[in-house]
């Protein structure tokens, strides 16, 4: 899941950087990309969980890595692209001005001035995703564990350890994620 999990993350900055810095605002491309990805990051992790567990376990008797793929690629890249883009809207226009007026380019733009300034808002958003996956993960690991029971298992209702661990992570990602600056005070430009 983690290997998954980075591609997906750095799979969703490139779409959010694309959405606010290459394609026009007004497009109709645009305004369905926003659409779609505020429709699919506004839905709940405990619906994506009962997503992935009809996926998994009520039509299969094995776990298939697809369908875990899914299920995490829905449940991060929405949330993740969401906050990349408040990030980088979050970025004060001036420093941007600054830099092309000093004849950078688009991409030295982006790499040098808009990706630092809004890198902590979008590691925020990237712990909160994350932690939603773990959290999910951990609902699916149980809703598994219930269908296939463990023999001599001697965990309280049946639950593995693993789903505590989990479910702790998860909370720890959170809390971290509550920690990181929500805003960018802008005042020089480096």
């Amino acid at each position: 899941m983690i290997p998954i999990c980075c591609i997906v993350i750095l799979l969703s900055l490139a779409v959010a950087f694309f959405l606010e810095e290459w394609l026009p605002h007004k497009s109709w491309q645009y305004r369905i990309l926003e659409r779609i990805i505020s429709i699919l990051a506004s839905i709940p992790s405990l619906i994506y969980g009962f997503l992935g567990i009809y996926l998994l376990v009520r039509h299969s008797d094995s776990i298939t890595y697809l369908t875990l793929t899914i299920t995490v690629v829905l449940l991060i890249m929405p949330y993740s692209i969401q906050s990349t883009q408040k990030a980088i809207q979050g970025v004060d226009i001036s420093v941007r001005e600054a830099v092309y007026a000093l004849g950078a380019s688009r991409w030295q733009v982006i790499t040098g001035h808009v990706f630092p300034y809004a890198l902590p808002m979008i590691s925020g958003g990237i712990l909160t995703a994350i932690s939603r996956v773990l959290a999910t993960a951990a609902l699916i690991i149980v809703f598994c564990v219930w269908k296939i029971p463990i023999p001599n298992s001697t965990s309280p209702f049946g639950i593995p350890g693993i789903v505590v661990a989990l479910l702790s992570s998860a909370l720890l990602l959170s809390v971290l994620s509550s920690l990181v600056p929500k805003n960018m005070n802008i005042n020089r430009i480096v």
